[in-house]
């Protein structure tokens, strides 16, 4: 007999360690979430938030995204049993998009702050949705993507998430003069 029973989810809050290299700083969060249920703060710096994203996505059923204005933002279930999951989560921001026409690129660079901030829009909800509509127009597959800017954090996390079955590689750079660091590949 199985059991349906739902499990209500609590959520694992890493700590990112300052002075650490990269390779270091994986184990550290590796070793802080696997198996855990992942909230991540926007406060965080964006390197390290990808980068955590790339090291839940391999070890953890489901991420949250908690902004500075304390609203959460679902990034990925991958959840196999029933669960309850906290109302005000919300979920159901993710990007779509039709590959099998457009044709691969060797590298494809996404200036998403830029994107963003082109949006006009009152309401933040709204105005990422239209960039995310705007950034599903850009995306094909590519062998090497590049995420360029230092906001929105959920935006990134959404399009960084979506390139996992789209990119042989990610990478992150702060600006077009900043040097571009390997997060996925």
């Amino acid at each position: 007999m199985s059991n349906n029973i739902p499990e209500v989810i609590e959520y694992i809050k890493p700590k990112f360690l300052k002075d650490l290299s990269t390779r270091e700083l994986k184990d550290n969060i590796t070793l802080q979430i696997q198996g855990e249920a992942v909230e991540l703060g926007e406060e965080e710096n964006l390197e390290n938030l990808l980068l955590a994203l790339n090291i839940a996505y391999k070890f953890c059923p489901e991420l949250v995204l908690k902004t500075k204005s304390g609203q959460k933002y679902l990034i990925f279930d991958h959840q196999a049993r029933p669960i309850l999951r906290d109302d005000n989560i919300i979920e159901g921001l993710f990007l779509k998009t039709d590959n099998k026409n457009k044709k691969k690129t060797k590298t494809l660079k996404l200036n998403i702050e830029k994107i963003y901030n082109s949006i006009s829009s009152k309401e933040k909800e709204e105005k990422i949705r239209k960039c995310l509509k705007e950034i599903e127009k850009k995306l094909k597959p590519a062998e090497k993507v590049i995420l360029i800017g230092k906001k929105p954090a959920l935006v990134f996390l959404l399009v960084q998430y979506f390139l996992y079955g789209v990119a042989k590689e990610i990478y992150y750079k702060e600006d077009n003069k900043s040097k571009a660091i390997k997060i996925y590949g």
